[in-house]
This record gives structure tokens, sequence and C-alpha cells, in this order.
């Protein structure tokens, strides 16, 4: 539950960050955290460490923050685990499994979207790119397998 909990805070942080810059809003990330901290439904503890983090500078994503880092390498095996039992025991555990599926996404340098160009391409011919190999690539795929 922790580390769930600490990926959808930062997940959150960093949907209002974008949203404050792309409109120009300048939302002070730090002040947010401190006054739901007040609120009367959420008051994590961890609303004080983020509220601290935001107020040293940037607006970065609380999963790069010393802090928050240490936190998620000692406890996201555990949601792991979670996760997993609640795969294998037919239990939708909706927010705790995209609160996973975000951790993992934000750690990696490259994700998902590498299917996605391979099945545009199978299904459309849109072409991909490989790091290296060029843009415009596309598969040898089986004739069969499109019809």
């Amino acid at each position: 539950m922790l580390a769930g909990k600490i990926v959808s805070y930062a997940q959150g942080f960093a949907v209002i960050a974008k949203a404050s810059d792309e409109n120009g809003w300048k939302l002070p990330l730090s002040t947010i955290a401190k006054i739901w901290r007040a609120g009367c439904i959420i008051r994590s503890r961890f609303l004080d460490q983020m509220a601290d983090a935001y107020a040293k500078g940037d607006n970065a994503n609380l999963l790069v923050v010393p802090d928050f880092v240490a936190l998620m390498k000692e406890n996201h095996g555990a949601l792991r685990k979670v996760v997993a039992a609640g795969a294998v025991g037919e239990f939708p555990l909706i927010c705790l499994s995209a609160a996973l599926s975000y951790f993992d996404s934000y750690r990696q340098a490259q994700g998902t979207a590498n299917l996605i160009q391979g099945q545009r391409d199978f299904f459309g011919a849109h072409g991909f790119e490989i790091d290296g190999r060029g843009k415009d690539l596309h598969g040898d795929w089986p004739s069969t397998l499109g019809k």
C-alpha cells in the first residue's frame, strides 16, 4: 500500500505540474501539498515530505526525489507481490496495478511504445524506428497473420 500510495501521489503531482506548465498557472506544488495535509480527507504523512521536496526547487517527479527513491526501493517489491496475488486470484486491483505500471514505465528508457510501433506497422505498414538502425523500418510480417 505504501509504494502504491507514493506512486499515486507522484503521478497526481506530475499531472498538476504539467497542467501548470502548459497553462502558465505557476501552481506552487509545495503549498498544494501543505493545503492537502491540513484537509479532512487527504491527510497523508507523506505530504509534509512532498511539500519539503517541492519547496527545495523544481517540480521534479517525486519518483526521483531521494527520500522517495529510498522508500520505493524498500517497498516496490511488496507492491509487486500484492498486484501479482490480485492477478492470480482474479481480484481487480485497478489503482495498485496502475501505480505499479506507472512506476515501471517511469524507470525505463524505452517502454511499450515500441510494441505499439510494431502493431501499427503490422496492421497498417506505418513503419517504426529502432535506435541506431534508422527510421521508417518495416517488419517482415507473415502475410497470413494480418487476414
